[in-house]
């Protein structure tokens, strides 16, 4: 076969996939409509990337394509738009892999006046919602697992995860430039991946514009979420 006719074929088999995926954005976007969120749609590109550790931004002749509408709707935020989100495309430089592409979507939102641990629930709503509207059932199978969004969900903190797997402290570790690292091979391996997780409390290094706990001004007022051992979803 040539190049053509591989790539319809590859198409054909996708079908069902590319429904489903159709499904879950068009479900996403009426539910923030729902809940009284305005959709917007940001620029592309940008004069400067984000200065973001480990994030390396595409170039499109003299700009940058966004690796996140961040900025963007921060700007709206502070500009007084209450409650804003964006469904689009966003692109990063060597990502690559079974996970990863450099042209990807991102779902990104906002709400003036809500915390970090407000979204939790908000953030369970969505996602159970999707999953309910697009399959008829809260549950997911991912790796032999089937994973239900609408059960609990484990809150597991940083420094107690750093304590228990990583064999040193959080601080240790992030003196040490171990963070990313530890994270990577002795965190992640060892969360639960037969329901949602949340890791939170993430050192104010690694705060990716996120506010300062009020507790601990060492530590970030964020959170990522993990379904399945792969992260999903942060703050």
């Amino acid at each position: 076969k040539n190049m053509t006719d591989s790539s319809i074929y590859r198409l054909s088999n996708l079908k069902d996939r590319i429904v489903l995926r159709s499904g879950i954005i068009e479900t996403v976007r009426n539910f923030f409509i729902e809940n009284s969120f305005l959709e917007v749609e940001t620029p592309l590109r940008d004069k400067a990337p984000l200065p973001e550790v480990n994030i390396e931004a595409l170039c499109s002749e003299n700009l940058f394509l966004r690796t996140s509408p961040e900025p963007y709707l921060k700007a709206l935020l502070s500009a007084g738009y209450e409650k804003i989100f964006e469904i689009g495309p966003c692109f990063r430089k060597n990502e690559s892999g079974r996970l990863h592409r450099e042209e990807f979507t991102m779902l990104e939102w906002y709400q003036a006046g809500a915390s970090s641990q407000d979204l939790i629930p908000f953030t369970k709503k969505m996602l159970s919602h999707a999953a309910k509207k697009t399959t008829g059932t809260t549950k997911i199978q991912y790796n032999d697992r089937l994973i239900d969004l609408a059960a609990e969900w484990e809150i597991v903190k940083l420094k107690d995860a750093f304590a228990k797997f990583a064999g040193r402290s959080l601080a240790e570790s992030t003196n040490g430039n171990f963070f990313e690292l530890d994270l990577l091979e002795k965190i992640e391996p060892n969360l639960p991946n037969d329901r949602p997780v949340i890791l939170s409390g993430y050192p104010a290094e690694f705060r990716a514009y996120s506010a300062l706990s009020a507790d601990d001004p060492e530590i970030a007022d964020r959170w990522e979420l993990y379904i399945g051992g792969m992260e999903i979803a942060n703050t």
